[in-house]
């Protein structure tokens, strides 16, 4: 029998969990993993003013240019540890039939919780109102769930609102299906209220005549407002205990209680100096995955196997983005 093992890192299981993917999770698209060389210590900012200001500049016969401020602001920080555990029976090893690999199965479902809770964290930071400054954010009152409403107005509104040009769009994925149906984001998409923006026809999902799109995609309403991508999500979670009849709900939902809700993002790009919504920050790996032998569990011993992540959503500036709160039901 197997001795006991000390924590291990496995390199192998961690590359079965970092490919472990789930369309409908799309946290790492609203805020983008960035690497952070230590677990604690502190962050750079810098004054939004800065970004802004268009004071002086106009040099007399013997005066002195003027001067800008070196304004970096340190800010401490700590990142959280996050993880789940499963174990695999020596003896489900021993007697899997080629190819099952009892090991990389429970790997890929203890990742899958991981990545679930990682979505829901990243929903409630985007769709908390505290993270937004008075003056972006909006309670839209079940605005958006008539069609008829003019929802491009009001993303029109959000998207001038945000300090820095916002590069994403998030929403659940019921205040999606609102706005590809919305007359005025269709207009606009058509090309009646902004330049003509065409979408083929032909291809999965598409719908209605050539070249004049009947309702909306994330592609085409990301060109029409200029940012880099619209993100729905739309991933799923049990709201029933284990063991009870399995009832589902929606991630995006959790954070306002399945009144809907969309949100404008300015998120890294690499660029210095660059003022973002938050910074979703994380030490090691994405993910890791350490396993460990416990001879008293199961007839001949257990095999644990642990994902973790160390991440943290450090928020950097309220004005980065704009919130639509209970776009659905008021």
């Amino acid at each position: 029998m197997p001795q006991v093992k000390d924590l291990t890192f496995s390199p192998g299981l961690t590359k079965i969990a970092v490919e472990v993917q789930n369309r409908q999770m799309v946290a790492e698209q609203v805020l983008p993993l960035t690497p952070h060389t230590a677990k604690s210590g502190k962050y750079k900012t810098y004054s939004e003013y800065d970004q802004f200001d268009i004071e002086g500049g106009l040099i007399g016969p013997t005066g002195m240019a003027d001067e800008v401020d070196h304004d970096v602001s340190e800010t401490a920080f700590a990142l959280d540890d996050f993880g789940i555990k499963g174990y695999v029976p020596a003896q489900a090893i021993d007697n899997a039939d080629a190819p099952i690999d009892p090991m990389a199965d429970m790997t890929r479902k203890v990742t899958a919780k991981v990545l679930r809770l990682r979505e829901r964290r990243v929903a409630v930071a985007v769709l908390n109102t505290s993270n937004y400054a008075t003056a972006n954010k909006n309670d839209e009152a079940g605005f958006w769930a008539t069609t008829s409403n003019d929802v491009w107005g009001h993303l029109m509104t959000g998207l001038d609102a945000c300090n820095s040009p916002p590069n994403v769009l998030v929403m659940d994925v019921a205040t999606f299906r609102a706005v590809q149906r919305n007359a005025e984001v269709l207009k606009a998409i058509k090309g009646t209220l902004a330049p003509q923006f065409v979408e083929q026809a032909q291809g999965p999902a598409k719908t209605g005549s050539a070249f004049v799109p009947q309702s909306v995609f994330c592609p085409a309403l990301a060109e029409a407002l200029g940012i880099e991508r619209v993100v729905v999500g739309a991933a799923k979670y049990a709201t029933s205990k284990k063991g009870q009849t399995l009832t589902k709900g929606l991630i995006w939902d959790l954070p306002n209680a399945t009144k809907g809700g969309a949100a404008f993002l300015r998120v890294a790009q690499n660029q210095v100096h660059d003022v973002v919504f938050a910074m979703h920050l994380y030490w090691k790996q994405p993910l890791r995955v350490l396993t460990w032998f416990e001879p008293d569990r199961g007839a001949d011993g257990s095999y644990g196997i642990k994902v973790v992540e160390t991440t943290k959503i450090q928020l950097v500036s309220n004005q980065a983005g704009y919130l639509f709160q209970d776009t659905m039901v008021t």
